[in-house]
């Protein structure tokens, strides 16, 4: 109906007329019979169905009765259904096809010659057979009579008769069925109406953003508030809430639902009267899975395999171990019917007998992705202070069976106990006193590499503070914890600090001495630049003869920044190690090295022969294997590492596990054997648990640039200051207290302070300024902008000699990074 022109050519075809004696014309439920076509009209799909051409014109005429008596008598179409006639019982009299020119009558049996010269698919034979083959009742098979009545009813097209095939099996059948194809069909035009839609929620907030329905400011919040987890939540309860049974989950709502789950049950059930989310007891059902009893963990293995066969570049790693503390107590568990709580290896050591002691700590094995970002704990052992011969036997169990599932593990990481180091002597290492003959490594039990070991680099930064300040002096007290202290004093006198976090916490560490933040924090560049400017610029006998402490704790800074290594795009000693700056990076570790190995005590004796030896044992340990696997990675002839991160050899990664686990308990630092067992099932599980941001590290004050200055004990100078008048008109307020910081005698100490926070204030003012005379004004030093300009708002009185000394400290610290006002 739509095309006029083919349309046309039908009605005149058909050779009709109304009532009236003119052209008949159709009508939207007008038809006419198949008969009228010939074979070149008709064309087969790939479906089996046979249709007519587009450009088809109905050019064959038929004989029958009078046109008078059926003019005008358009009728709705039938259902067709294509069935098997008799041809003895089945002779059409054509009565009603006197709108073409006379030819003879046809029987319906002889228009199947039409579509015999086309060519079928196969698939359409088949379909033929089927519909063929269905069972009809009687009562719906046309009679004669029926066939004389149907006047403009179209006549049904026969199918060619299927070739007999001996393919009667079921499955060709079923495969072959119409009611499947319509129902494939319907599926296919199902997704592709989908796929037309807007995919996500992104897309449909871009879309109305394009037709401009909405603003920048309203799709920016849309992405903010619509997307990731929110979204997903949004979905979730649109789609489930009204849902009391057959609820479907998402991954992101099932890790959402585990991780709220983990830490607290009852906050659970709350959230699930607001929000849909899966039953308790169907997590609890997921973690069955899991049966994490001490020993390797087969599930994690399992996992692992799994992983590595689908991403191949995921096998080199870390083995990290640590022991973590639990209560002595004894339980039941129902599930093995026994007692638990005592020394338990699990099958890995089954020629020790049955311990009854009770298990004091927890010794934990975890693989650390060198490559990717994983981690996941292997094997857990209760024990009560193992002996260094079992914990080597229980290494060499976990390197072989982690080469069974073709993971390589390149290093060993533990803290700087003396059983570890006792475990790694009995694994073929060698330490002694001189760095060319100390061997960190030995061979795999297994395969034909060498497994490298390392002791933590923030343990041995804690005890490198640790060993200072309880011995008061190395090398015969040219190295002093006192420097320390005094540069805390006089920070704490002047109430503010010399671009350092050095407080009190650092000085009285002792009750806590497991922060590494607190140790990082006061052998750090930022405090050796402090005592250095006091020392060489201001002249201060407080620090008279501090170089060497200095050098000391630059030292200490530098060789931990190299060893923990975390950003790619890291920068000086924080970059990591690449093949391109092999020499500069490996001369550098092995010089610290040697310094560190001079070091002596008080009384002359070298340090790596001390009691106090550790921190020098474990930095010259990690030296040396860090130099010897980094060549190893970055020269390999196979799939060549392009650069080594060194973090990721640091125990932190166990630690946060740990951190994690005591978040399952409310922060409980000792959990029991069987708390331990059910939260190292539930992080098996696809989680985000987090570690506290407390573990290992004190969250000192938070020290802005610009300070301010709480309520001290100590006498602050400028507390003796009196206090700014008060001014009646709210205007001039700014502008009274301007003039009194102008008119304040600040000391030099207070001046270098305050010009080095200028220079943080001046780099963030110069981001939100857009006058380029305002931007060069405020980053201009006096002696480049003598002439007074109508941007001038600092009103300098006598600026070169005041600017001159207050920018002593910001340029003795500066290399290259800072803002200078």
């Amino acid at each position: 109906m739509k095309n006029t022109v083919l349309l046309t050519q039908w009605e005149k075809a058909v050779n009709r007329v109304d009532s009236n004696k003119n052209q008949w014309k159709a009508k939207s439920f007008s038809s006419i019979c198949s008969n009228h076509f010939t074979v070149s009209n008709y064309t087969a799909t790939k479906i089996g169905s046979i249709i007519l051409k587009k450009d088809a014109v109905p050019t064959r005429a038929l004989t029958g009765a009078n046109t008078s008596q059926v003019m005008g008598m358009d009728k709705p179409s039938l259902k067709r259904r294509c069935l098997e006639v008799d041809q003895s019982s089945t002779q059409i009299v054509m009565h009603d096809h006197t709108y073409a020119k006379p030819q003879e009558s046809l029987p319906i049996t002889q228009s199947s010659h039409i579509l015999q010269s086309l060519p079928i698919p196969q698939s359409s034979q088949r379909s033929s057979h089927i519909l063929q083959s269905l069972p009809i009742p009687e009562s719906q098979v046309p009679k004669p009579s029926h066939i004389l009545q149907s006047m403009h009813v179209p006549q049904p097209v026969p199918l060619v008769e299927p070739e007999k095939e001996n393919n009667n099996t079921q499955s060709g059948q079923y495969n072959n069925d119409p009611r499947l194809k319509r129902k494939i069909k319907a599926l296919q035009q199902k997704l592709r109406r989908r796929e037309m839609k807007a995919r996500n929620m992104k897309q449909l907030i871009n879309t109305l953003k394009k037709k401009l329905l909405i603003k920048q400011d309203e799709a920016e919040l849309l992405h903010h508030n619509f997307n990731g987890l929110n979204l997903s939540l949004f979905n979730n309860v649109m789609k489930n809430k009204a849902q009391t049974c057959g609820r479907r989950y998402t991954d992101q709502i099932k890790e959402f639902a585990v991780t709220v789950h983990f830490y607290s049950p009852k906050a659970y059930n709350f959230v699930r009267t607001i929000i849909p989310l899966p039953a308790p007891s169907m997590i609890k059902s997921w973690a069955s899975s899991v049966k994490c009893n001490p020993g390797f963990i087969t599930e994690a293995f399992e996992i692992l395999k799994h992983e590595i066969k689908d991403h191949p570049e995921k096998k080199d790693c870390s083995l990290v171990f640590d022991a973590m503390a639990i209560r002595k107590q004894t339980l039941w568990d129902p599930r093995t019917d026994s007692y638990v709580g005592f020394v338990d290896y699990g099958d890995s050591l089954t020629e020790l007998p049955v311990s009854n002691v009770l298990a004091s700590e927890a010794l934990v094995f975890a693989l650390v992705g060198l490559r990717s970002h994983w981690k996941c704990p292997i094997a857990y052992f209760l024990i009560d202070k193992i002996s260094a011969t079992i914990q080597a036997q229980l290494l060499r169990k976990a390197l072989i069976k982690t080469a069974e599932i073709v993971l390589k593990v390149w290093c060993l990481t533990s803290d700087g106990t003396s059983s570890n180091v006792a475990t790694f002597k009995l694994l073929g290492c060698i330490f002694r006193l001189a760095y060319k003959s100390m061997v960190t490594k030995f061979k795999h039990p297994t395969l034909d590499y060498d497994v490298f070991v390392m002791l933590d680099p923030c343990h041995m930064l804690k005890l490198a503070r640790n060993t200072l300040a309880s011995l008061g002096s190395l090398s015969i007290e040219e190295i002093c914890w006192k420097f320390i202290q005094n540069l805390n004093d006089v920070q704490q006198n002047h109430g503010m600090k010399l671009a350092n976090k050095l407080s009190t916490s650092h000085i009285k560490y002792e009750t806590h001495k497991m922060k590494v933040d607190l140790a990082a924090q006061t052998l750090s560049s930022s405090v050796a630049d402090a005592i250095d400017f006091l020392n060489i610029v201001e002249k201060d006998e407080q620090f008279q003869d501090s170089e060497a402490t200095v050098t000391f704790i630059r030292t200490v800074d530098k060789v931990f920044d190299i060893l923990n290594s975390r950003n790619p795009l890291g920068k000086g000693s924080k970059q990591p190690l690449k093949l391109a700056n092999k020499l500069k990076w490996e001369a550098e570790l092995i010089m610290i090295a040697n310094y560190l190995l001079s070091l002596k005590s008080r009384d002359g004796q070298l340090l790596i022969s001390h009691k106090r030896k550790t921190f020098i044992l474990g930095f010259v340990t990690c030296i040396k294997s860090n130099i010897e696997m980094a060549t190893t990675m970055l020269t390999q002839d196979i799939d060549p590492f392009k650069y080594l991160l060194t973090y990721k050899f640091s125990q932190d990664h166990i630690e946060i596990l740990f951190s994690c686990i005591r978040a399952r308990g409310g922060w409980n630092n000792n959990p029991n054997c069987l708390q331990l067992q059910y939260t190292l099932r539930r992080m098996l599980l696809r989680n985000s648990i987090s570690a506290s941001k407390y573990a290992n590290c004190q969250i000192l004050d938070q020290h802005s640039v610009v300070p301010i200055l709480h309520r001290r004990k100590h006498a602050s100078p400028l507390k003796e200051k009196p206090a700014p008048p008060v001014v009646d008109d709210e205007d001039n307020t700014d502008l009274s207290n301007m003039e009194y910081l102008q008119e304040a005698e600040h000391s030099e100490f207070t001046m270098y302070v305050l010009h080095y926070i200028c220079g943080y204030i001046v780099s963030k003012l110069a981001k939100s300024i857009s006058c380029s005379q305002c931007i060069e004004e405020i980053t201009a030093s006096p002696n480049q902008s003598q002439e007074r300009s109508d941007h001038d708002y600092c009103r300098r009185k006598s600026a070169d000699d005041m600017y001159d000394k207050a920018a002593t400290f910001t340029n003795f610290v500066n290399r290259g990074g800072l803002h200078v006002p």
